[in-house]
């Protein structure tokens, strides 16, 4: 088989259950399908190409509908990426989709979610609709920080999300960033094809009996377990002989070097099997536990088996000595006490239309063709008559403390000249947080090095660099060593390199920029700022803490109320004010003040529309 897709302008011929067009003979296919509704499907070289490449393969059953894989001519995907496209069974599309007519045939377009993916020119009339990450990622995160609000006209949602108002995400964009045409974003309950697929799998009467030890991708595992691999493998075949084993690196970690050897050194155990098909689920549906080493929020493996997931820190149970050693003892203790559970599990996820969500979209499919308003979608307002433009907007985030990674990445697409836009970029980067594995903070800082670079070869104003050098010194050290570390590596005298050492050295006029005082914001308008009087303050975590022993805050506030809406905090005391319920809101005619930077639209819904309360709110910025 033929792998140069992305490598080669040479036209694909690859044998396989998928049918792969170029512009030369996909008119054909468009011809076939004219009395049908195209749908399109974007897949790019990205690690949840399964997931909708599972979606593309179950629409591409029903006969009402054309369903196309859509893939670019510059796009490189792995050896292991397209096996599994060319098993698919579906038509695929290859082409340079900026510059092809036929995207105009397309009703609908389907795309995933990304960070920092650019999507292609689509035509005005195409709608677009979004697919989340994954099961674990929340229809917040999915629409502002990996920018659903800016690309997608419908949001298919994994399942249900916290209450939200119809405006909760009102004036987040402007329309000059928006890819998409609606004036809204629809959260439309779908569910996951391959979650219904999993589910399908774990359906036979017979009992599971093998375990899974599943890898993540390397590159995103802590640097340690790659020392313990081989050893964990080992621990399990010997221990649970009786059991098969199976063995799942990620896909593309299969032609690691590290990977590859431990499969030769324990090949030959009876029980041994190593898990290379394309999709997981027909061997992880055989799995009584799975074990692995991140923790996940939520995966597939449990929410559709009911089945548990053991979380291995080789950490917790290493042997000091000369050589460091794990003694799998007390791990054995914990993992046979979930083999043991009972057989009796239950699939018990939440999300939508188990088993069915496709059938679900194309059941409803004629809503969204014909533009007519579901009653049980949710539409999220995007502007108003007093909508912000895009300037305000930028000043808006970055008066904030949150990452907006998509729209400080299209501001700058969009406007190149202007410095706000740079120092946009940098600092929404910057705000990544430092995850427990630091490989995928590294992703975020490694764009940072590349905006660095670019910069290094701009005439920047000196206002700009003055920003740019307090930014740098605010960063987290883990972060700047790695920007140092990475910009190290180009030539030894480089633009770059003389724009951090400039960074590094903190002036006079830089060092007197002092942090100011946090804003706070009524309805997302940095016009309508709160700055003193009195307020009743709703939260009572961390942020709350800092305010109430901030001597700037104290002296321009008078705080009447402090209130949380759990029951385990209320009554306690938080900087001499007792915490109490979020009913006693109703006794001040005082403005609430949002502490939450997280949850601030789920809480203004709670007191807005849950609670009726007729008063001011503010969030904290």
């Amino acid at each position: 088989m033929s792998t140069d897709l992305g490598i080669s302008n040479s036209l694909l011929r690859l044998t396989g259950k998928s049918v792969w067009l170029s512009d030369i003979d996909v008119s054909d296919w468009f011809i076939f399908h004219r009395k049908n509704n195209i749908l399109g499907f974007r897949l790019v070289p990205s690690v949840v190409l399964s997931q909708i490449g599972e979606f593309l393969q179950q629409m591409s059953v029903f006969s009402e509908v054309g369903c196309i894989g859509l893939i670019d001519i510059d796009d490189v995907f792995t050896p292991k990426q397209l096996c599994y496209l060319n098993e698919l069974g579906v038509t695929l599309y290859r082409s340079k989709l900026r510059q092809s007519e036929y995207l105009s045939r397309l009703q609908i377009v389907f795309l995933q979610e990304s960070n920092f993916y650019v999507e292609d020119s689509y035509p005005e009339h195409t709608i677009r609709i979004g697919l989340s990450h994954g099961i674990d990622i929340p229809l917040k995160k999915t629409l502002l920080q990996y920018g659903g609000l800016l690309e997608f006209d419908y949001i298919l949602c994994a399942k249900p999300y916290e209450s939200l108002a119809d405006n909760a995400f009102l004036n987040l964009t402007v329309p000059e960033l928006r890819s998409h045409q609606k004036p809204f974003c629809c959260a439309l309950p779908f569910g996951v094809p391959k979650f219904d697929r999993f589910l399908r799998s774990c359906q036979p009467a017979t009992q599971p009996t093998a375990l899974v030890y599943h890898l993540s991708n390397l590159k995103i595992e802590h640097p340690t377990v790659k020392l313990y691999i081989e050893d964990t493998l080992r621990f399990l075949l010997e221990s649970y002989s009786e059991r098969v084993i199976y063995f799942r690196p990620f896909p593309d970690d299969l032609l690691d070097n590290q990977i590859q050897l431990i499969h030769e050194n324990l090949k030959a155990y009876p029980n041994y099997r190593l898990s290379s098909n394309a999709c997981y689920i027909e061997d992880y549906s055989k799995a009584k536990v799975m074990i692995c080493h991140r923790e996940y929020s939520e995966h597939l493996f449990n929410q559709a088996s009911g089945r548990p997931i053991v979380v291995f820190h080789p950490s917790r149970y290493k042997t000091t000595g000369l050589i460091d050693s794990i003694d799998f003892s007390d791990f054995k203790a914990e993992l046979d006490h979930y083999i043991n559970l009972s057989d009796d599990l239950t699939c018990n996820s939440s999300v939508f239309n188990q088993g069915r969500s496709v059938n679900y979209l194309i059941d409803n499919l004629d809503y969204i063709l014909d533009d007519r308003k579901h009653p049980d979608w949710q539409y999220f307002q995007l502007s108003d008559l007093h909508s912000v433009n895009r300037t305000q907007l930028i000043e808006y985030y970055l008066a904030g403390a949150l990452p907006f990674h998509k729209v400080s990445l299209r501001n700058l697409e969009l406007a190149p000249q202007e410095p706000t836009a740079w120092l946009a970029a940098l600092t929404s980067l910057g705000r990544a947080p430092i995850y427990m594995n630091v490989q995928l903070s590294q992703m975020y800082w490694l764009e940072i090095v590349v905006i660095l670079r670019r910069i290094a070869h701009t005439n920047i104003p000196a206002e700009l660099n003055n920003r740019l050098k307090h930014w740098f010194q605010l960063l987290p050290q883990i972060c700047r060593a790695f920007i140092c570390e990475q910009v190290d590596m180009s030539e030894a005298v480089s633009p770059e390199r003389d724009l951090i050492a400039k960074f590094m050295t903190l002036d006079i006029q830089t060092a007197e920029i002092k942090p100011v005082l946090p804003l706070f914001i009524k309805n997302r308008d940095l016009n309508e700022q709160l700055s003193h009087g009195k307020i009743q303050l709703y939260g009572a975590g961390q942020l709350t803490r800092q305010l109430l022993t901030d001597p700037r805050f104290t002296a321009r506030f008078d705080t009447v109320r402090l209130v949380d809406s759990d029951p385990r905090v209320q009554g306690s005391t938080v900087a001499g004010y007792v915490v109490e319920s979020p009913d006693l809101l109703q006794k001040s005619l005082a403005p609430v003040v949002i502490c939450s930077r997280a949850f601030s639209e789920e809480i203004e819904y709670l007191l807005r529309y849950q609670m009726a309360l007729d008063r001011e709110f503010y969030v904290l910025h």
